[in-house]
């Protein structure tokens, strides 16, 4: 596979970041990503994966001269150079924006951030995820620039214990303070359903925005009433469906949270809906 390196298409192994011409990116932390699927000859919500790039080299103030118009076709590029994304079973590309060398304070960063756009095979999650839903488990936690997608889980590793200690999939974060409210987990965003009215945690600069959970919103406002507010953990009971969204992991069902049974605890006819209404639009 090709890959994308700072200037250069090269293969996919030869990828590397060099650290003394990265220490914004590799030792100060400045460095923001986006993680794509590829298939039948393009990537799934492509232009808004480049937004994100954009919007997030000027959070983090990573000199980058670059467009979304002008990533947009180096990302089209990067996929016509490699046969296996004209397939209809998807790949993986990533794009990633790190901030190159650092100048004499922290905050400050010499010359244009470098740019890495990365093709290479998936592991799609198991079947029996979609089939009979995952078990999520809640631990208090926000992550810094919720709102940026960062190179940065140190949440993954804090709530493995509580993830493993109750044999549950992933993480769901919550808030630190009480009352304790839902707000996405280590790398999905979340939906409730009761009533046939979804309900989501806004997007309020606390969580991700993430490009699946928009389009989900999108695709769902005809057929059902959206509500984005706050969720607070002891309504999880209350639910008759839950669900997860991610760009890997699309539209996946939720039948348990810690000890709390989602439903009849098996995936429910919205969720089942809305991945229907997903897999049309993008096609896998």
């Amino acid at each position: 596979m090709i890959s994308y390196a700072n200037g250069q298409f090269i293969p996919t192994a030869d990828v590397a970041i060099p650290i003394d011409n990265d220490t914004a990116g590799s030792i100060r932390g400045y460095r923001i990503f986006s993680t794509a699927l590829a298939a039948n000859g393009k990537a799934t919500f492509a232009k808004d994966h480049c937004t994100r790039i954009i919007d997030g080299a000027k959070i983090l103030k990573i000199p980058f001269s670059l467009s979304a118009e002008d990533l947009y076709g180096l990302l089209t590029q990067t996929i016509e150079k490699n046969p296996e994304c004209q397939a209809p079973t998807p790949t993986i590309v990533k794009i990633i924006l790190t901030g190159g060398k650092s100048g004499a304070r922290i905050p400050q960063m010499i010359g244009e951030g470098q740019l890495y756009i990365t093709v290479s095979p998936i592991t799609m999650p198991p079947s029996t995820y979609y089939k009979e839903g995952v078990h999520l488990a809640t631990y208090p936690y926000q992550r810094d620039l919720a709102s940026t997608k960062l190179t940065y889980y140190i949440g993954s590793l804090l709530a493995e214990d509580t993830v493993n200690k109750i044999n549950a999939h992933f993480p769901l974060f919550t808030t630190l303070m009480s009352p304790e409210k839902c707000l996405e987990g280590d790398t999905f965003n979340i939906f409730f359903i009761k009533d046939n009215i979804i309900y989501t945690p806004k997007a309020d600069g606390h969580i991700l925005n993430g490009i699946t959970r928009r389009a989900i919103i999108r695709l769902a406002s005809p057929h059902y009433k959206v509500i984005e507010t706050d969720i607070p953990t002891s309504d999880i009971p209350s639910f008759d469906e839950a669900f997860l969204t991610s760009s890997i992991r699309k539209v996946m069902p939720v039948v348990k949270i810690n000890a709390d049974i989602i439903g009849s605890y098996t995936p429910g006819p919205i969720t089942e809906h809305l991945s229907q209404l997903l897999t049309s639009e993008i096609g896998y």
